[in-house]
């Protein structure tokens, strides 16, 4: 048997079934999550860039591992990238450009997206 992955050692042991009840009791993570709709500077491989997270919240309390869309620079009319204000400058939102990162590699927090747009892009996203 080969040597398991960070992530696969973190899902083999995150689900136990209740007795007599049948849910599953999924931990929670010991430090702070981060939560959809925020900001952080993220190691993205190639380089570093500035990323939204657009996961739920219960998601990133149990995995080690985050949903996020890349901020571009804003410009052009994409009908997948939506506008966001970070640090009073204008940026989009790609979501034509979204991947998974393992949180650890998300390097500080930046902010919080604004709750409007935030709701917007996360629409567009699940609808």
């Amino acid at each position: 048997a080969g040597k398991k992955s960070s992530g696969q050692r973190s899902l083999a042991g995150c689900a136990s079934i209740m007795a007599g009840k049948g849910k599953i009791r999924l931990p929670t993570r010991t430090t702070a999550s981060p939560r959809q709709g925020e900001i952080y500077w993220a190691e993205l491989r190639p380089g570093r860039g500035a990323v939204m997270v657009v996961s739920p919240d219960e998601m990133n309390r149990v995995l080690d591992t985050v949903i996020v869309a890349p901020l571009m620079p804003s410009g052009g009319d994409w009908p997948t990238r939506f506008p966001i204000s970070v640090r009073a400058r204008v940026r989009s939102v790609a979501l034509d450009q979204i991947r998974c990162l393992p949180a650890r590699r998300l390097a500080r927090r930046l902010g919080q997206a604004d709750a409007a747009p935030a709701r917007r892009i996360l629409r567009a996203m699940f609808a």
